[in-house]
């Protein structure tokens, strides 16, 4: 796991020595972090490496330089309008949301990445006529954002709204809509509503306020119709907040099967006068009432369960359960949370009245689940004390020689039955009737009971021969030590009492005993050897350069040895008892290890760690910004990609020299060049390289047009054109002038090329006055097309 962010990785065993992992898009945040790994299994095995995030490497700002709202008009059907409008920025976040939000709450929402520009429409704003605003603001950076304030169109049609309102539902559904037994919600207004307006009608009273419809099925009544033709409208509430409780009530108020699969359909409704019942009068032109959104909710039956039934043999117990989901929509019951720890689930998925089945109960246990439905509506059920089989507890016995006598063995309770060769049932075992070697005896009691079983082991004459290991080297692995016949206890320096022999911890030659007890017992001695290992040392001539480095390794060992691996970072890499001598190619430190075998054929070994270091040559590398630069804004900030670089200089047009690792340096602006640039690193141990690259100042287009000209013959302001710096760029160019009917009075693709107020030829001049021009020009680097219109006018 990453302290400062990612997904915590996981890896499954088996596990390797070396595990490679990867975290990827972490914020550039240059904050202290750390990664810690932990095996599971062994929480006290947990390494943890700290490191400080690098700086954040975008420095440019966000700027959202345009933002526009554009109102539709007031919705005489429904009273209410759309917002629409675009935005443009540069250097947005990389995470979070770009919000665009009304002064009353309506919004719509972008996620990152985002890529200007977007596009936006919030629909559905109630008309009122009242001072509004429209925010637009970047989450991750709320200072990039931008506010326009506008009026709402007045209110149109009837206007009528039942407002917005706050949904909350509680209980054990983990699902919307759906309602467990004595699970309740509460819709409530949040009181921005807009009543009918008040017609004074001399025969209906005017009391507005809030209802809600009940309906069997989604109503299907448009708005403006009337809504008593639903054929799905089966009642009402009359009140402005709608609370229930799934206690059965209401289905309960209806006639059976009103609601399929126990489905209530409600929807607010603006009522007219809540005293009569009204919700429109008939002397106002159309029917004015809104409905609202349509809640709908599943009330699902109560869970219960059945009588549970014990199995003492199979050591087993079931119960049938019944309702929720699973009774009304024909899907399955669930159960979990099983205790005691000794239980098991046999069945733990079934039907409406199928039966949960628990096994390995064990007498007085006491079994508790939680049985639930798809939706989370749940029963905890608890047993009745199990009633269990007995389980018998048998009286170890001691290894018998064949010729011991019959003994008795005992169990608790007393009074069951033994089984097996060489026992009665009354539980006499004769050691002369089983046999040598080792014997199950099984033992049940009387009644309901599990069996248990005790094994015996017979012998016979032994013989405590020790098998001759032969000698060892003091590093040798424990040693299981054998004799003629089993059973013995082992003695002695470095042995345990089974026979597992370390020569680490007898150190030198030492004398083992074997003896084995009984009647049938016999004892041997033996002497072991254990010869020490080899002293392993070796030198280097040296231990650190520039690669390709080349080492002479030297064995010191006493005794050298007849047998000798040299290895390098794990790898064989000679087997020359003397020296070895190897060229390192490649950067890096490096692990050296010597092994070396005596005359005995103890093998040793020795390692040094680090012992000669590699360096690389340095590899310059660098970048700039911005990558093409403009002679308006020739400054170019120059940035190090080098690796293993200590000292830098750096050179510009072959004149310029710099010494810091990432310089800003300013090219010439007076026109448009290419310039070149080079870096020469250094490292620790002398070594250099070199790159080089080419910056190019690209011109730039910059358009000025007049809006007034004179051409009076004085040589003065005679001709009108655009006036444009970058001409270099221009791929074509079209330039005309209309007079006040749309007609082209001039026109070229010459950008040199100016008007003189002639038209058509100089066939005669234009009057004094106002005049419409357009230009459009494509540019020779592959932007969009670019268009100008305006107007000029002549003045003599």
């Amino acid at each position: 796991s990453n302290s400062c962010g990612g997904t915590p990785i996981t890896m499954n065993p088996p596990f390797a020595t070396s595990i490679p992992y990867s975290f990827t898009g972490l914020t550039a945040a240059g904050g202290p972090c750390s990664i810690t790994a932990t095996f599971t299994a062994d929480p006290t095995c947990t390494g943890t490496a700290n490191f400080t995030a690098p700086g954040p490497c975008n420095t440019t700002p966000c700027n959202l330089d345009f933002f526009e709202a554009n109102l539709s008009a007031c919705d005489g059907t429904t009273g209410g309008y759309d917002i629409t409008g675009t935005i443009h920025f540069s250097n947005a976040p990389s995470s979070g949301q770009l919000i665009v939000e009304t002064c009353g709450g309506q919004q719509v929402t972008f996620n990152a990445p985002f890529v200007s520009p977007l596009n936006y429409t919030i629909p559905g704003i109630l008309a009122d006529g009242l001072p509004c605003s429209i925010n637009c603001y970047f989450t991750a950076d709320p200072a990039c954002g931008n506010s326009i304030d506008f009026t709402s169109p007045a209110p149109c049609g009837c206007g009528v709204y039942t407002g917005t309102y706050t949904v909350n539902q509680t209980g054990d559904s983990n699902t919307n809509n759906y309602l467990c037994w004595d699970d309740d919600f509460a819709i409530t207004s949040n009181g921005d509503f807009i009543y009918p307006p008040n017609v004074n009608d001399a025969t209906i009273g005017y009391n507005p306020g809030l209802w809600w419809l009940i309906f069997s099925c989604p109503p299907t009544i448009p708005a403006g119709a009337d809504i008593e033709n639903d054929p799905c409208l089966v009642g009402t509430v009359s009140n402005a907040d709608l609370i229930d409780i799934n206690n059965g009530a209401i289905l309960s108020s209806f006639p059976a099967g009103t609601f399929t699969i126990n489905t209530v359909y409600f929807v607010p409704i603006t009522m007219y006068d809540v005293t009569g019942g009204w919700y429109s009068v008939t002397n106002f032109a159309g029917n004015c009432y809104d409905l609202g959104q349509t809640y709908s909710y599943t009330y699902l039956p109560q869970l219960s369960n059945g009588i549970e039934v014990q199995d003492c043999q199979a050591q087993t117990l079931s119960v049938s359960f019944q309702g929720g989901a699973a009774e009304l929509l024909g899907s399955n019951l669930t159960a979990t949370n099983l205790t005691p720890a000794n239980a098991f689930f046999v069945t733990d998925v079934i039907a409406n009245g199928g039966s949960m089945v628990i096994g390995g109960l064990l007498d007085g246990d006491v079994v508790s689940f939680i049985v639930s439905d798809q939706y989370g509506c749940p029963i905890v059920y608890t047993s009745a004390p199990f009633v269990g089989p007995i389980i018998p507890t048998i009286t170890p016995q001691n290894p018998l020689c064949i010729n011991d006598p019959a003994i008795q063995l005992n169990a608790s309770p007393a009074g069951g039955t033994w089984s097996g060769t060489g026992v009665t049932s009354s539980g006499i075992f004769d050691a002369a009737l089983a046999g040598i070697g080792p014997e199950t005896i099984s033992y049940l009691p009387a009644g309901c009971a599990l069996s248990d079983n005790i094994t015996i082991q017979v012998t016979g004459p032994t013989d405590a021969t020790i098998t001759n290991p032969g000698a060892f080297c003091v590093n040798d692995s424990p040693f299981q030590l054998v004799a003629a016949s089993p059973g013995g206890t082992w003695s002695g320096n470095g042995v345990s009492p089974s026979g597992l022999f370390d020569p680490a911890v007898a150190g030198v030659t030492t004398t083992i005993t074997y003896t084995i007890p009984g009647n049938c017992g016999d004892t041997d001695a033996q002497d072991i050897v254990v010869n020490p290992l080899p002293n392993v040392s070796f030198t280097s001539d040296v231990t650190s350069g520039c690669t390709p480095l080349v080492a002479n390794f030297t064995n010191t060992s006493v005794p050298v040895g007849n047998g000798c691996t040299w290895w390098i970072e794990g790898v064989p890499s000679g087997n020359n008892c003397g020296s070895l001598i190897t060229s390192f190619d490649s950067p890096g430190c490096y692990d050296i290890m010597l092994t070396t075998q005596d005359a005995n054929g103890c093998v040793n070994s020795a390692t040094i760690n680090d012992m000669v270091c590699a360096l690389a040559p340095p590899e310059a590398s660098f970048t700039f910004e911005p990558l093409q630069p403009t002679v308006n804004n020739s400054t170019v900030q120059f940035i190090d990609l080098s690796l293993g670089a200590s000292q830098y200089l750096w050179t510009f047009m072959n004149i310029y020299n710099f010494t810091a690792p990432s310089p800003i340096f300013t090219f010439p602006n007076e026109e448009a060049g290419d310039y070149l640039v080079c870096l020469l690193v250094t490292n620790a141990a002398g070594c250099t390289d070199t790159e080089c690259a080419t910056v190019t100042v690209q011109d730039e287009l910059v358009v000025y047009i007049p809006n007034t000209f004179t051409p009076t013959g004085d040589n003065i302001n005679e001709y009108f054109k655009p006036s444009i710096k970058g001409e270099s760029l221009i791929f074509t160019y079209e330039f005309d002038i209309f007079n006040r009917w749309g007609d082209v009075i001039f026109s070229t693709k010459d950008p040199s090329e100016g008007w003189n107020g002639s038209v058509k030829g100089g066939g005669y001049y234009a009057q004094d006055g106002i005049y419409a021009w357009k230009l459009r020009l494509k540019t020779n680097n592959g932007q969009e097309p670019l268009e100008w219109e305006g107007h000029v006018i002549i003045l003599r």
